[in-house]
């Protein structure tokens, strides 16, 4: 994400699922924040409702930052439920 500060675009697809193997980048707040504001129009942020929680040195811990990501878009209903 580093690279893309200062960079946006119409649309970003913002997978989050792939980084749930990386609780570094979710629990850092600024790096989600540069994430979250690179669209100029549309943003499809991909992620399952078990990344609210993390394993962090062997005990499952609440991610506050997409735990509250994930409440805003469910208030609004935002979340869009994809089947396997």
């Amino acid at each position: 994400m580093e690279r893309n500060r200062g960079y946006e675009a119409d649309v970003v697809i913002l997978d989050l699922v792939r980084a749930s193997r990386s609780s570094q980048f979710l629990e850092d707040p600024h790096r989600l924040i540069v994430a979250l504001t690179r669209a100029r129009s549309c943003e499809f942020i991909l992620m399952q409702p078990g990344m609210k929680h993390l394993m962090k040195d062997g005990v499952l811990t609440e991610t506050k930052n997409l735990s509250k990501l994930w409440e805003h878009c469910e208030s609004r209903g935002l979340l869009v439920e994809l089947g396997r």
